[in-house]
């Protein structure tokens, strides 16, 4: 059994609420990716807790 993963499309002015929220509950951060998604960037913080992965999803113009 793989591990169990959870994706949230977030708005950019959430992030930090969400991070504190995760950070408050034990959730570490393990990652932060970024890629280019047409004319945008698509960002992807990553967190878990035992095994449980939450990834908070969101894209943003080049310019933002």
């Amino acid at each position: 059994m793989g591990e169990v993963q959870k994706y949230l499309e977030i708005n950019p002015p959430e992030l930090l609420n969400h991070v504190s929220d995760y950070s408050a509950h034990g959730y570490r951060l393990v990652q932060i990716g970024c890629t280019m998604k047409g004319d945008l960037y698509e960002l992807n913080y990553s967190f878990d807790k035992e095994y449980s992965f939450v990834n908070l999803r969101f894209a943003v113009q080049q310019d933002y």
